[in-house]
């Protein structure tokens, strides 16, 4: 899910990325842990997302908590 994410990114279809990154993420931080560098890479790419969105400060708490 991870990398069709990404590419909904990356073609600039940011929006639905974001649906996408958070259903992701919810269901590896359940399955997998915070810990797990597929969570914390998620969680990486969610923040850029948002970023793209212009949610710079949900975009920078995300960032600082997956590093």
């Amino acid at each position: 899910m991870n990398n069709k994410t990404a590419g909904f990114a990356d073609i600039g279809r940011h929006t639905e990325a974001l649906k996408l990154f958070v259903q992701t993420m919810e269901a590896r931080k359940r399955v997998q842990g915070m810990e797990h560098p597929d969570t914390l890479n998620t969680m990486h790419n969610m923040s850029k997302t948002l970023y793209n969105l212009n949610v710079y400060k949900d975009s920078h708490t995300l960032l600082s908590e997956a590093y």
